[in-house]
C-alpha cells in the first residue's frame, strides 16, 4: 500500500515472505499441544483464507504471474500455505507453475536474467536462488522429486547453485 495513491498491489505480497516461517513455526507449535483445538483450526484458517486470496485476488494473479523473484517467492509462500492448509489443488498447481514457469526464469548458464536487469543484480540472483531452492524443497515429495526436474534443454533446479557463480552473474 502507499498512502493517499494505492490501497494494495501485487508487488507488496513479497514482504509476506515472513509468514512461511511462522507457518513452520505454528507446525512444531501444533505437535507440542501448546494450542488448543479452536486455536489451532483457526490458525489453520487463517492461512486457508490468505491462501485463497493469494489464489483469486488481482493482486495475488498478478504477483504469481511476475517473472522475476516476485513470481519465485508468490509460489514458495502459496506452496508452504497450502501444505499447512492441506490444500492440494494448490499444492499440485504450484508445483507445476515450477516446473513450467520457475525453472524457465533461469537461462541455460543458470543465471536469472530478469534479475540481473535489476539495479543490485548479484542480491537479486541470490534471493531468487534462494527463493527456488525453498520452493523445491516445500514441494518435493517422494513421489515427485523436483530437484531433479529437468527441462528438455538441461535448465533445472539440481544444476542452478553449479552454474550460477559470481563470476556467471
Amino acid at each position: 500500500a502507499i498512502h493517499g495513491r494505492t490501497t494494495g498491489r501485487g508487488t507488496g505480497i513479497i514482504d509476506t515472505i515472513h509468514l512461511v516461517e511462522v507457518v513452520r513455526g505454528v507446525g512444531a507449535i501444533d505437535e507440542s499441544g501448546a494450542l488448543s483445538a479452536a486455536e489451532r483450526k483457526g490458525v489453520r484458517q487463517w492461512f486457508a483464507d490468505y491462501l485463497t486470496w493469494l489464489t483469486t485476488s488481482k493482486n495475488g494473479r498478478e504477483e504469481r504471474d511476475a517473472k522475476n523473484n516476485h513470481g519465485t517467492c508468490w509460489v514458495m509462500q502459496a506452496a508452504e500455505f497450502a501444505r499447512y492448509a492441506r490444500n492440494t489443488e494448490v499444492s499440485d498447481d504450484c508445483r507445476n507453475h515450477f516446473k513450467n514457469v520457475l525453472i524457465g526464469q533461469m537461462a541455460i548458464d543458470g543465471s536469472y536474467p530478469q534479475e540481473l536487469r535489476r539495479t543490485k543484480p548479484y542480491s537479486y540472483s541470490l534471493f531468487n536462488l534462494e527463493t527456488m531452492a525453498t520452493a523445491c524443497q516445500i514441494l518435493s515429495s517422494p513421489a515427485e522429486d523436483l530437484w531433479h526436474f529437468e527441462l528438455p534443454d538441461g535448465r533445472s533446479e539440481e544444476h542452478t547453485s553449479e552454474l550460477q557463480s559470481p563470476c556467471n552473474l
